[in-house]
């Protein structure tokens, strides 16, 4: 039998917002003249990436050894030093105390510093990478606030000739970790060369684990062979359970159990709710805040689709959008990568990029409760 892991959704708030600490550092920065950041290890380096793209100006990092150097230059509500170690570094930093105002000392949390240590780090976007492939945006549901706009695109598919030219480039690059394919969508059973895809996958990539999202419903009817298929590829099924009075997948997961396919189930215990995140077309979202977007705190993985790499699944899909909504949401060079005119460090570089599309993105993440799309801009802005 195979093994079934389920892990629950949000049940408890509808409303998530940022905190507060990144609008906190921005002001700290604002209100000095010059800014150090202590400490050039992965924190501190990372610190100074994010502060890079954030577009918060600081003049340089400062060590132990440095600190008496600092302290001649120091001038009191001028000079500024921005924590970027670990806690149990801080011991080093109390000869600041014997000079400095407090004032002048800004530390974010414990766990923000790690998060952003983590975040904007390439040696962990490297150890820790994956590819999720596009491969279509038509749906058989028809979720409200969808993240690649199923419910009002038209349709669109990735080829199977292009794919087979894309991933076998992908191999090329021998990138140094992709540790999982995902192939995702909508829904990726509508297309109507799925199998050809997973098969060409596997071809190229014949050793690392490869998935695929789905709701299961275009699985429930489908026959024994071409169950028996995914288990020879060792494609593992996700399949995300919606509160559907057609949605019991009992009997499918008793014949992928019986077909020895490999799967996983995410469903919600309680009231399921799907992640908006807000759309602002001033495209006036300020820089510092682009780190608040999910991709950026929890994802070190790119989508791939027709011959190009894209850290956002909203830049993506963003012509569909327009299209839609007659919108102009303006998707720039700089917001996606050519898989063709690419090398490894460009790809992990622009993991940890801010892109200029990020001006777009409110920093708020909202939970709403599930339920179908009346195709309804409101859906996707603030």
């Amino acid at each position: 039998m195979a093994e079934l892991t389920r892990w629950s959704g949000n049940t408890t708030s509808k409303i998530s917002l940022y905190d507060k600490e990144l609008d906190r550092l921005a002001e700290f920065v604002r209100n000095h003249k010059r800014v150090h950041i202590f400490g050039t290890g992965k924190i501190g380096k990372g610190l100074g990436h994010y502060m890079k793209e954030a577009q918060l100006p600081f003049a340089g990092y400062v060590t132990s050894p440095a600190l008496a150097c600092f302290k001649k230059e120091y001038v009191p509500g001028e000079c500024g030093i921005i924590m970027g170690v670990s806690d149990r570094y801080f011991p080093e930093i109390l000869p600041l105390l014997g000079f400095m105002d407090r004032k002048d000392i800004c530390s974010l949390t414990s766990e923000k510093r790690e998060e952003i240590g983590r975040i904007f780090s390439i040696d962990s976007v490297k150890e820790n990478f994956w590819i999720n492939i596009f491969t279509t945006n038509q749906c058989n549901l028809n979720c409200k606030s969808c993240s690649s706009f199923a419910p009002v695109c038209p349709p669109d598919f990735y080829g199977p000739e292009q794919f087979e030219k894309d991933i076998s480039k992908l191999r090329g690059l021998k990138l140094k970790t992709i540790s999982v394919l995902k192939f995702t969508g909508g829904e990726p059973f509508l297309h109507p060369q799925i199998f050809r895809m997973f098969a060409c996958a596997r071809k190229y990539f014949p050793n690392i684990p490869i998935e695929c999202y789905t709701n299961g419903l275009a699985v429930k009817g489908m026959e024994d062979d071409r169950l028996k298929e995914l288990a020879e590829l060792a494609i593992t099924l996700v399949i995300t359970e919606y509160p559907l009075k057609n949605m019991d997948l009992k009997s499918l997961y008793e014949k992928l159990d019986r077909n020895a396919v490999s799967y996983c189930v995410i469903y919600s215990e309680g009231q399921k709710y799907f992640s908006k995140r807000p759309l602002n077309f001033t495209k006036t979202t300020k820089p510092h805040l682009f780190s608040q977007c999910p991709r950026y705190k929890m994802c070190d993985s790119l989508f791939l689709f027709k011959g190009r790499l894209y850290k956002c699944i909203y830049v993506l899909a963003s012509e569909y959008f327009n299209h839609a909504f007659g919108t102009r949401l303006e998707v720039v060079d700089r917001d996606w990568l050519d898989l063709y005119q690419v090398s490894p460090e460009e790809i992990y570089q622009y993991c940890i990029t801010r892109l200029p599309y990020c001006g777009y993105c409110e920093p708020i993440e909202e939970l709403v409760p599930w339920g179908l799309s009346e195709k309804k801009i409101t859906e996707w802005t603030v």
